[in-house]
């Protein structure tokens, strides 16, 4: 269901509870071939996060709610 706007409703819902509860930014670790999805959300590249099971690669990546 990529490309119809789900996961971009959820992610602005989330940005939005945080943002009520006073959140100053969000942190999140992302598969590497999803950071992209995250960059046009304003998200960006920080570090290099955990790889799980020893090949799925992820970017910590973090946004500014003020």
């Amino acid at each position: 269901m990529r490309g119809c706007g789900y996961g971009s409703g959820i992610l602005e819902g989330l940005e939005a509870e945080a943002a009520r509860g006073d959140a100053q930014k969000v942190v999140l670790n992302a598969r590497d071939n999803v950071t992209q999805f995250y960059a046009k959300h304003n998200y960006a590249v920080v570090d290099e996060a955990k790889t799980l099971f020893g090949v799925v690669r992820h970017a910590r990546m973090v946004k500014s709610l003020s």
